[in-house]
């Protein structure tokens, strides 16, 4: 797991020294279940709550997701996956040659046990 967030800074680090110079930005991430495990094959929404427009993508086998070179504003992420409850986090910011690293936490839809 160490291994895994070392790489995860490494890359935005590359991200933001490949982005010099553009008026571009990134958003990045991890999909993770609340026991800390990757969740693949997630439904990924980025929204630009400006224009409306939506770009959409699936979490790999290691739960990452990536949209690159995204144009400046707020965003809004949207994640779900099958057994999980959807989650939309508002608001985001996409800044010039900055790639914004976040980890998506995804809950069980299971109901809680009755006691």
């Amino acid at each position: 797991m160490r291994r895994l967030s070392e790489f995860f800074v490494l890359l935005a680090l590359l991200a933001v020294a490949g982005y010099a110079q553009t008026f571009r930005g990134a958003i990045n991430g991890t999909v993770m279940d609340p026991s800390g495990a990757v969740v693949p094959g997630a439904s990924v929404k980025a929204t630009d709550n400006a224009t409306g427009t939506t770009r959409s993508t699936v979490s790999t086998t290691e739960g990452q997701f990536a949209f690159q070179d995204l144009p400046l504003g707020d965003y809004k992420i949207s994640v779900s996956a099958s057994g999980f409850s959807a989650i939309t986090v508002d608001h985001i910011p996409v800044r010039a040659s900055a790639a914004i690293t976040w980890v998506a936490s995804v809950r069980s839809m299971e109901p809680a046990p009755i006691r």
